[in-house]
């Protein structure tokens, strides 16, 4: 279910800018003017169970490229957005940057969503020379695989130190239950998760449960956190995952304290769960509530194209398609090299804030903000 402009108002403070164009989920392509283009892919998963983080990818980087059209577009030619589906499978994305790789003339590449997917196709994209930035890749090693591999988001152990801080500053907890999925998300997060609580005193991991994405039952994994005496529980998955697993934790405690992943705010998770999400804490780099113009700008437009609110993984992707638009527009030209360069030696000001990269392609740093969702709706944490 979507959030309507009514609700949308209260969150918005204004009223919403409508934007040029409706964009399908599965659109891939911004429309353009005749002649040469310069082309841009997003390679996500537009199908599957990762397919609404896809198809946010998609949408920012259109709604990007809509307004760079509007105002002569990129380098005196418009700008073409062009969707590939890699269903967050290594082995399809493997084929979607070959495909990428041997059509040619793209000038870059924003994706891939998961770290997973990144870490095998960044070399393909490094080898053919094609600048990928992604929005959400956290795994360390991920830039390090080329100089054209670059990203947006923090590093994994970042955000979880953000969650650390919660549990310990805004919570006062010192048991903390851990449930992740098992995926290189999952397991780098519970890694990190167990390296930082190991250094401060008098906190502990007091159990650790790994749950597959398909899992529906959450019990069994619930009863040996609640055995254990967690205080807090930290859920390392995307809003699907979330929103059940709270359903089912709070009926069997309903005071237990939750706290999130970045991935989980979206509006999806309270139209998921509803009640059993109140309270949940959650470290994020973008509030579309923020009182920023250009965050209400990019809220505005968005939310008037897809009666929506964006996620803050889906402003990730619209900050990675700017800063590689801008980072085109500052080096006068698509060759990598150059762009590569101009990423490097910009600051782009982004919606989730300042993009400033590193030699390694990385983000240099990253304030959060910490939202709790009270009464149906998502507000920061003063």
């Amino acid at each position: 279910m979507k959030r309507k402009l009514g609700t949308l108002a209260a969150i918005l403070g204004a009223t919403l800018a409508l934007g040029a164009c409706s964009t399908d989920n599965n659109s891939d392509a911004v429309a353009s003017s005749e002649g040469e283009t310069i082309r841009i892919a997003v390679a996500a998963p537009l199908t599957g169970a990762n397919a609404d983080y896809g198809i946010g990818f998609l949408r920012a980087t259109n709604l990007q490229a809509e307004e760079w059209n509007a105002n002569g577009g990129l380098l005196g030619q418009q700008i073409e957005i062009v969707a590939f589906d890699d269903a967050n499978d290594p082995n399809e994305a493997s084929q979607v940057a070959q495909r990428i790789a041997s059509e040619g003339g793209f000038a870059g590449v924003i994706g891939p969503f998961s770290s997973g997917v990144g870490l095998t196709v960044a070399p393909i994209y490094e080898e053919n020379d094609i600048i990928l930035i992604s929005p959400t890749a956290s795994n360390p090693v991920f830039t390090t695989l080329g100089e054209n591999i670059f990203r947006v988001n923090t590093l994994n152990q970042d955000e979880v130190q953000a969650i650390v801080d919660i549990i310990t500053d805004q919570l006062g907890h010192t048991r903390i239950g851990l449930i992740s999925i098992l995926t290189d998300f999952g397991a780098l997060s519970a890694n990190s998760m167990f390296s930082i609580v190991e250094g401060i005193e008098g906190v502990e991991v007091v159990a650790h449960e790994e749950i597959v994405e398909t899992t529906s039952d959450f019990r069994p994994a619930i009863s040996n956190l609640m055995d254990a005496d967690a205080e807090v529980v930290v859920v390392v998955g995307m809003y699907s995952i979330l929103g059940p697993l709270a359903v089912q934790y709070r009926e069997l405690d309903p005071n237990i304290d939750i706290v999130a992943f970045g991935s989980a705010y979206t509006y999806n998770l309270i139209d998921l769960a509803g009640p059993s999400v109140e309270g949940v804490l959650i470290p994020v780099s973008f509030y579309a509530g923020a009182e920023y113009d250009e965050v209400r700008d990019f809220v505005g437009r968005f939310v008037g194209e897809h009666d929506q609110i964006p996620s803050n993984l889906t402003a990730q992707a619209y900050d990675a398609a700017g800063a590689l638009f801008t980072a085109i527009e500052m080096a006068g030209t698509i060759d990598s090299s150059q762009v590569r360069e101009a990423l490097i030696a910009n600051t782009y000001e982004g919606v989730t804030g300042p993009i400033a990269f590193d030699a390694d392609g990385g983000l240099k740093e990253r304030v959060f903000r910490t939202l709790v969702i009270e009464n149906g709706t998502f507000v920061e944490v003063r």
